[in-house]
């Protein structure tokens, strides 16, 4: 983990008269402030270069019964502090109640760190705080310029989108805005996930010019499920979360820093110590039929069949993930992970902590669970009075202790039968704003989600002590510390569209790796149930995504043994199986992967189309470099590709690994990928 560092060095540029006769301007490592006393307004410039111009930071509060917007114009005076090793600037008012306003800034590497906060004598109330807010046109610079936008989860088939700078966009975190050709950026994100949804705001015109630009906290829409406004915190002071203003010459490296910075504040969940996770889930084709002799089957096909032929994690560890409708009782779930655990597999379990299926209100009366003392009316979240049902469940409030010991014993329960690996499912149910929560500190539902997911994690350990794997699901990115992996996208199966829906999560989403040990591509199903099979390039451009995402959970039905369950087709996986999974080369590849493949260029989606992935993507170990290329199209996709795309330069030798095609010395990549299908070209720079 790399360790935050703050550094200031102040210089102010005094004039002979007043105050507000002239700018104030203060040095901090590369980046220089100005603060315009006639427009009240910041201008940021790193190495000398104007990033973001007329900034006038906003906030709306509540006191004494009156709402209140405020901008910089709004206040009488400003003050330049140092205080430690932060610079603020210090906004008040004449009268004595009045509120007080600080933009104060640091830095962390070579990115500038902003924060936004209220201070009053009286005690008042804030769910809006802008450390940003540019209303005058901002020209970028670049012949293919993009936004991205980043979703706040990944349910309901959201999508990542590369937007040219022609339309109004809301990105929630984080976005980036760079030139595609020249990768030039700027990455703008919130660093803090402890109270606030937070949202970038961008207004693009046709002429490379951004109208408006918003960088908040306290977001409220239906993408991030919401149907309340944002949560108010309260108290003498609020802030905004400190966000990232960082200019690099490569986007992709910006996008890697902010997740870095995140992960210094708030260390993500590294517990896991297996390498690339690598099995099966149950969910995919089995579904809701699966069954004992169906996983025991599975188990022995993995351990004795794909394990010789190198598809295993470290150490020859597989994982066999049992999904929601497992269909098994208490003994067979002990039977099952004994016997994993007797050939070198770790069995996983099912769980949806914040989530209630139960059918309508009126069963709400009855108790949470046997021996509770709450009925389940006392334990779900509300607004407007109404119980909040999400995705068919009735959302519960995290903070409650009913909730809690819901958990506590769903998770001892878990331990007791031998489990090592939990998939945490429909987290999004817990980070919905609610008109109130038991927890009456709780004031806004990241505040409720970071509670209940504090304990949910607290109870994932095993018999023997050691903390379980935690998958989670359909879960927001942030906050983030709670899993050691998370799904990229919603339900992604086996046909060529969800191998470029998982694509797209990768190509916007693979910087997640900086506080995620492993990007989680959903179930890799090769042959699924329905009549028309997936070919077998489909199978590779689905295992490619996975070897991308660097984790792969396979999910057919490889039961041979007289299967009555009618899912998939045994026989047809088995023998895919044979063909893709036993190849040295795609295995070692999965099994040295330690992060996901980044995309090559971020604005050539195959389509033209903004929420579109791209076909190419790229990883480096060391001398190694990895190049993948998966074509969504029903006719061939060939071409050339210069190494210096790849971050290569000079001569390098080539070679496929899907077909093992070689060429020792070559100065461009000639590439031909089938329709629907994949490639992953192996470059090594010769001298």
């Amino acid at each position: 983990m790399k360790t935050t560092h703050f550094f200031a060095i102040l210089i102010l540029f005094c004039a002979a008269n007043s105050l507000w006769a002239r700018n104030i301007s203060a040095d901090l490592g590369n980046w220089k402030i100005i603060y315009d006393t006639k427009t009240c307004a910041f201008t940021y410039e790193h190495q000398g270069r104007i990033v973001l111009s007329n900034s006038q930071p906003e906030a709306s509060y509540r006191i004494a019964g009156k709402s209140i917007e405020v901008r910089s114009t709004d206040f009488d005076k400003v003050n330049l502090e140092k205080r430690n090793d932060t610079l603020c600037f210090v906004f008040s008012q004449k009268k004595d109640d009045s509120i007080e306003k600080t933009v104060s800034f640091s830095l962390y590497e070579d990115a500038l760190l902003t924060r936004l906060t209220l201070t009053a004598k009286k005690e008042f109330s804030s769910n809006y705080l802008a450390p940003i807010c540019i209303t005058t046109a901002q020209q970028i610079e670049g012949n293919e310029c993009r936004m991205l936008k980043v979703p706040f989860d990944n349910d309901d088939f959201v999508r990542y989108h590369y937007f040219r700078l022609d339309t109004t966009m809301l990105s929630y975190e984080v976005t980036a805005i760079f030139d595609g050709v020249s990768r030039h950026g700027i990455i703008l994100g919130s660093l803090d996930h402890d109270h606030w949804k937070s949202g970038i705001e961008v207004k693009g015109e046709n002429d490379n010019t951004i109208s408006k630009l918003k960088v908040y906290s306290g977001v409220s829409t239906k993408e991030t499920r919401d149907i309340l406004p944002h949560g108010s915190l309260a108290g003498k002071e609020v802030s905004s979360a400190t966000f990232i203003i960082a200019e690099t010459d490569d986007w992709r490296d910006g996008m890697e820093l902010f997740a870095s910075a995140c992960n210094a504040r708030q260390p993500g969940r590294n517990t896991w110590q297996g390498g690339t996770p690598i099995g099966w889930q149950s969910w995919g084709v089995m579904a809701t039929k699966n069954n004992f002799n169906v996983d025991m089957e599975v188990a022995d096909f993995f351990a004795e069949t794909l394990r010789k032929a190198g598809f295993a994690g470290e150490n020859n560890l597989q994982i066999m993930s049992i999904d929601a409708w497992d269909n098994l009782n208490n003994s067979e779930r002990r039977r099952l992970t004994n016997h994993c655990a007797e050939q070198g597999q770790i069995a996983g379990i099912y769980r949806s902590p914040f989530s209630l299926w139960w059918g309508s209100e009126n069963d709400l009366k009855k108790k949470l669970f046997d021996g509770c003392t709450y009925t389940a009316q006392e334990c779900v979240l509300t607004a407007n009075g109404k119980p909040i049902k999400y995705d068919g469940a009735f959302c519960l409030d995290p903070t409650h202790p009913a909730v809690k010991e819901k958990i506590t014993r769903e998770m001892e329960e878990a331990r007791q039968q031998g489990f090592r690996y939990v998939k945490v499912d429909f987290i999004c149910d817990g980070i919905i704003q609610a008109d109130r929560y038991y927890n009456p500190k709780v004031r806004t539902a990241v505040e409720a989600y970071n509670e209940g997911m504090t304990h949910f994690a607290e109870q994932c350990y095993c018999t023997d002590g050691t903390p379980m794997f935690i998958a989670l699901s359909i879960a927001p990115i942030f906050p983030y510390q709670y899993g050691n992996s998370r799904r990229i996208a919603c339900d992604t199966w086996g046909k060529i569209n969800h191998s470029e829906y998982a694509m797209n999560a990768i190509c916007g989403g693979w910087w997640t790796n900086g506080f995620y040990q492993r990007n989680d591509p959903d179930h890799i199903v090769l042959v699924g149930n329905d009549k028309v099979k997936e070919t077998e390039g489909e199978n590779r451009a689905r295992l490619t995504t996975g070897i991308a995402s660097g984790m792969l959970l396979l999910a057919d039905n490889f039961d041979l043994n007289d299967d009555k369950t009618g899912c998939g087709n045994p026989m047809l996986s088995y023998e895919r199986a044979a063909i893709l999974l036993c190849n040295k080369e795609i295995n070692n590849l999965a099994k040295k992967v330690k992060h996901s493949f980044r995309p090559v260029f971020g604005y050539r989606p195959f389509d033209g189309k903004a929420k579109s992935a791209d076909n190419f993507i790229v990883y480096k170990d060391g001398e190694d470099t990895y190049l993948a290329i998966i074509n969504y199209a029903d006719n061939i996709l060939e071409g050339t590709i210069s190494f210096d795309s790849t971050g290569l330069s000079g001569t390098c030798s080539i070679k496929e690994l899907w077909t093992g095609k070689e060429q020792q010395q070559a100065t461009i990549l000639p590439y031909s990928v089938p329709a629907k299908d994949a490639r992953i070209y192996h470059l090594k720079q010769t001298p």
